[in-house]
């Protein structure tokens, strides 16, 4: 029998959801404290107590290689759930060192996949297909072939190759069945991005709200945000945002910027716009950058940037218009906006001066007088304002 017996038989009994296993495992008397541990702290986690799964973990002195292995690789899992990928690579990395140490090919292969995921949302695409190619090597049955093909696929997709992409994603989506609840919500997640990076928005929506019905997904605010906005896009309802933000999505910083972000732009706010993605790059300083741009080509095809690109007013440099006075001051407000402008900013910046209720009907007049002196149409929606040609 193994040094670690019975404290790699409930990591078995947790990857399969056996309940009775881990509560025996827990409360009984095989098993260390510090590997009871371990499990408490992958419970927590799939319960989506990250911050009591991580106190757990980060109190913990293992005593043998193997369990310094396993402290580091569940602390990763834990931090890059709440998308702190830089925390979450060095401990993986450290995972791997012992892994490799203790000769564990289940940790080999799954420290390297994890990495490469890591290194994939940090948009490091070689080092992420390194690790790619190192988890492959200690691939053992089909649900670890499936999960190496599922990185490939995000692989290719990061290449913007999604013939690629959905090729690997396919071989993956054959071998699903095999894969335990965690993994095949993973996968669908997968499914549904890339899909919709291939311009297939209703299979990607289908593959969102099958994601949404699952009783393990780890990333509830990604998933909620993703299947708001698709499904706005989808079925064209004018606006992306029509409803409160969920607390879910409230509680993850990432995606509270991101449906904030939409939500500004959305209602012509650019200033407050640009406040929020600040904060999103300082968070992702390698996937964002000013002026509400991806480092990523690939990055741009995501829900979120698309969903933007739909609010961003298209620049014209060719209206070829004869203005003075005021309509030439909101006409170069309007060309120059890089969103359609709500009334109350438009006001602002063409009369100097704090927003009053009693300017909305000379400014009423003013588009009507810009209208008819330029020949050009101002388009009104969501109770924004911009040029169209």
């Amino acid at each position: 029998m193994s040094l670690h017996h019975h404290y790699l038989r409930a990591v078995e009994a947790y990857v399969a959801n056996d309940q009775a296993v881990l509560t025996s495992f827990t409360n009984g008397h095989e098993g260390s404290q510090t590997e009871k541990n371990l499990i408490r702290a992958r419970q927590a986690a799939k319960l989506g107590d990250y911050d009591r799964a991580q106190a757990i973990l980060e109190s913990m002195h293992p005593e043998t290689t193997l369990l310094k292995a396993e402290r580091h690789f569940v602390l990763a899992n834990v931090l890059s759930h709440n998308s702190l990928w830089q925390r979450a690579l060095i401990e993986a990395q450290q995972a791997l060192c012992h892994y490799r140490e203790a000769a564990n090919v289940r940790g080999l292969f799954l420290a390297n996949y994890n990495l490469s995921v890591y290194y994939n949302r940090l948009g490091l695409d070689d080092v992420s297909l390194f690790h790619i190619k190192e988890s492959e090597q200690h691939a053992q049955g089909p649900a670890q072939v499936s999960l190496v093909a599922r990185a490939l696929a995000c692989h290719h997709a990061r290449l913007l190759d999604f013939p690629q992409a959905i090729s690997a994603l396919e071989e993956a989506l054959v071998l699903k069945d095999h894969l335990d609840e965690v993994d095949h919500a993973a996968l669908i997640s997968v499914a549904a991005d890339l899909y919709f990076r291939a311009g297939h928005l209703e299979v990607a929506l289908r593959f969102i709200e099958t994601l949404s019905r699952s009783r393990v997904i780890r990333d509830k605010a990604r998933v909620r945000f993703d299947l708001m906005i698709l499904r706005s896009m989808v079925e064209g309802t004018g606006k992306l945002i029509t409803a409160a933000m969920p607390e879910v999505v409230a509680e993850n910083e990432e995606y509270r910027l991101r449906w904030e972000v939409i939500e500004c732009l959305q209602s012509g706010d650019w200033s407050q716009a640009e406040l929020r993605w600040s904060r999103l790059c300082a968070l992702f300083p390698l996937r964002f950058a000013a002026g509400l741009k991806c480092l990523h080509a690939s990055d741009e095809k995501l829900i979120f940037m698309v969903a933007i690109r739909s609010l961003m007013q298209v620049r014209k440099d060719s209206f070829g218009v004869d203005l003075a006075g005021k309509p030439k001051k909101l006409f170069e407000t309007l060309k120059n906006a890089p969103v359609p402008l709500r009334k109350e900013e438009l006001i602002e910046r063409v009369w100097g001066l704090p927003y009053d209720p009693s300017l909305d009907s000379r400014f009423y007049k003013l588009v009507e007088r810009l209208r008819k002196d330029s020949k050009l149409s101002i388009e009104s929606v969501n109770h924004t304002y911009r040029l169209i040609s």
